[in-house]
């Protein structure tokens, strides 16, 4: 009989791992703030990236511009987690959706801003 143990946000089932969402509808998404200071408005996803502008058109802007810096550095690393520094493995799902979306050519908006 196959056994399944939880493994962060992975099923382990009879030795191989598959995404298993706990609610298909539900997606991780960092937090989002926005915040007025000076005459700049700033919007920022969880600790990941930020972007500003004189107008939320531009910090949303400027904000994507940085998240797909981020994205493709994720990408482009070969980013392994260790030990002593375990990854957030929802935030990593998130950055790995993004490159996807970017790199099929879409435009990461939708997903960060739903």
């Amino acid at each position: 009989m196959p056994r399944a143990g939880l493994v962060g946000s992975l099923i382990r089932l009879e030795g191989l791992l598959v995404n298993q969402a706990p609610n298909a509808d539900a997606f991780f998404m960092p937090s989002l703030t926005v915040t007025e200071s000076g005459g700049l408005v700033q919007l920022q996803v969880g600790a990941l990236a930020r972007g500003r502008g004189a107008s939320l058109q531009e910090a949303a802007d400027d904000l994507i511009r940085c998240l797909l810096a981020v994205v493709l550095a994720f990408r482009s690393s070969g980013f392994r987690g260790s030990c002593e520094l375990q990854p957030d493995v929802e935030t990593m799902d998130f950055l790995y959706e993004l490159g996807e979306i970017a790199a099929a050519g879409g435009d990461i908006r939708a997903r960060v801003f739903g």
